[in-house]
């Protein structure tokens, strides 16, 4: 009951999966299936729709039940959509990021990124609001901090993480899920002053960097744009897609 409900992720998964037996080894990643939803919107057109899944469909998906539920270990409810890998359920709440057998709920591991704000005093702020992006054996997440984290997929040990922002005054946070794509992470932030990162995939070195308010001069420290979703990439025209907000 109470925060317990509120702070679950919850498994309603139908396919029977493999168990782990103990800690995660870099040679034991998540072998990919047909099933997999890698990161937010599914593919790089954020298409919301795996047209290979083949278990849940509209004559039995009104027979879903609970098979798991899983209690996030500072109480924050998740906000953000898992990425589901083989048997392996990526995602992030509060001050942690997870990764969960989507067999039993039950815990492979965990890292933690820190708390920026307190709970609902500072809304945007709510630490892991940016889902995860599964590629290659690393999960990519942005954190309330503004920074961009890459860890490693089967023992969640970090691998790099950049800061795109650390001005205070402009309350800067990642709401927006990463996008890998050939070698770069892109990344977009909310803030007063709201820009779209490129990062390198493998060190997370920043590539370059778009400020959304061009008409405002960028010594007014001010303009917002911010980014509170996901962006979409055209392959074919190797173009980036971005919605912003005010």
């Amino acid at each position: 009951g109470g925060a317990a409900a509120l702070s679950a992720l919850v498994g309603i998964l139908p396919v029977s999966c493999s168990m782990s037996s103990g800690p995660l080894m870099a040679q034991e990643l998540p072998k990919p299936g047909q099933g997999d939803w890698p990161r937010f919107g599914h593919d790089l057109h954020n298409t919301r729709f795996n047209d290979k899944e083949k278990s849940i469909g509209p004559e039995n998906v009104d027979k879903l039940k609970v098979k798991w539920q899983f209690d996030t270990s500072d109480n924050w409810p998740p906000v953000t959509t898992p990425a589901v890998v083989g048997d392996t359920v990526f995602f992030g709440a509060g001050g942690f990021q997870y990764a969960v057998d989507n067999a039993t709920g039950k815990m492979k591991w965990r890292t933690e990124t820190g708390i920026a704000g307190e709970w609902l005093a500072e809304g945007k702020n709510q630490a892991i609001r940016s889902s995860s992006n599964y590629y290659n054996g690393r999960v990519y997440y942005g954190t309330g901090f503004c920074d961009v984290v890459c860890v490693d997929a089967a023992t969640g040990k970090q691998i790099w993480k950049t800061n795109l922002e650390n001005d205070k005054l402009l309350n800067s946070s990642i709401f927006y899920s990463p996008i890998v794509y050939k070698g770069r992470v892109i990344v977009g932030y909310s803030s007063g002053m709201a820009q779209i990162v490129c990062l390198d995939s493998d060190t997370g070195a920043i590539r370059w960097r778009f400020r959304v308010a061009q008409d405002v001069p960028p010594e007014y420290r001010t303009g917002g744009g911010s980014l509170w979703t996901s962006g979409a990439i055209d392959e074919d025209m190797n173009v980036v897609f971005n919605a912003t907000g005010s």
